[in-house]
């Protein structure tokens, strides 16, 4: 089946007395600021949208035809002095969980995140978030939840303000979209059920950015840890031939890696300090046993909703001088292992 793509719409209003679409405030000033609501055309219905059953003070109601109002503060919402408040402020971050329930009501699988509409200067950032697990911003397809059919996931608001909460008109859409079956992001379509995010170039210097570092994100749902077991390595420049810290060893003071492979999870880091001193690319680093010594490597175990912190250094090429990573691709694939014993893979790739 081909993939397809649905824009869900929700409305988002925030303060003053006025509750219907299209009008609002975030503030108990009187200006105009109104939520765009456009649904793409979706035969299929992937989704299902309800005011969670764990929505504080009335924040989220239905408003029909599959669309979710929001008031901040809410519709049941008391404040001190019996007024509601003027809710979000200039200037400022807020998180508001649990608002709604995201059910695939489909029949395939679909990785669902949202995107912001024409932002303005009252708004900086709007997005959706996963309510149930890290409070991870789904504002990018590399950070979407994965639902398979029947599943849903309780989600909530994160908010960034401007300065000028004067008037402005915004909008949100929610994207599901099937998971890519080959090419693109996704080498050889595999599990989506390890995300990454905030991909960076990294050094101990200033003038060095010869490192990568990134964080994963553990989704799957087996109700256990992972464990890591195996990394490969692809970069698309075929100039950069080496991953190796130079150092032959694991205390690489002026920097945090420790390591040509580290890997900062919870409950347990995992780290591999080349056998050789260094690991030609492309390659699949063992975990478990391609240190240079037992100490020096071990297999990282990472708790379900957690994210880990991956941290790759340095990248060089054949004379062995580090490579400034900044915008340079690198396609690469987990081994994991699961709570039940199995095993799965997950591919991406990250461009710093």
């Amino acid at each position: 089946m081909n993939r397809r793509r649905l824009l869900q719409s929700i409305g988002l209003l925030a303060g003053g007395s006025a509750f219907s679409v299209g009008s609002g405030a975030f503030t108990s000033t009187s200006a105009q600021r109104t939520v765009d609501i456009a649904v793409a055309d979706d035969e299929d219905a992937y989704l299902a949208m309800n005011p969670s059953s764990d929505s504080d003070y009335g924040r989220a109601a239905e408003f029909g035809d599959g669309q979710v109002i929001f008031s901040i503060p809410g519709f049941n919402e008391s404040t001190p002095g019996d007024t509601r408040g003027e809710g979000v402020g200039p200037d400022s971050v807020y998180t508001f969980g649990e608002l709604l329930t995201i059910r695939n009501q489909g029949d395939n699988t679909v990785e669902v995140w949202s995107k912001p509409g024409n932002l303005v200067p009252a708004i900086d950032h709007l997005s959706l978030i996963d309510s149930g697990e890290d409070g991870t911003v789904l504002d990018q397809q590399s950070n979407a939840v994965v639902l398979t059919p029947g599943e849903s996931f309780e989600a909530g608001l994160f908010i960034d303000t401007g300065s000028d909460l004067g008037s402005f008109d915004v909008s949100l859409s929610i994207l599901a979209e099937q998971p890519s079956t080959s090419g693109g992001s996704v080498p050889g379509g595999t599990s989506r059920q390890l995300g990454v995010r905030n991909a960076t170039a990294v050094g101990p210097t200033g003038g060095d950015d010869s490192g990568v570092q990134f964080e994963l994100v553990n989704r799957y749902r087996g109700g256990g840890p992972i464990t890591i077991t195996d990394v490969s390595i692809t970069p698309a420049d075929g100039d950069i031939d080496l991953v190796s810290d130079r150092q032959g060893g694991t205390n690489y003071d002026s920097f945090t890696f420790n390591a040509d492979v580290h890997i900062e999870a919870m409950p347990q880091d995992g780290y591999v300090d080349a056998g050789g001193g260094e690991f030609q690319l492309p390659t699949t680093v063992d975990l478990e046993s391609d240190g240079f010594r037992d100490g020096a490597d071990q297999e990282a175990v990472l708790d379900p909703g957690t994210a880990a912190t991956v941290n790759l250094y340095s990248f060089r090429d054949s004379d062995g001088m580090p490579v400034d990573m900044t915008g340079k691709r690198l396609d690469l694939s987990f081994t994991v292992e699961l709570p039940d014993g199995t095993t799965d893979v997950a591919s991406f790739s990250v461009s710093p």
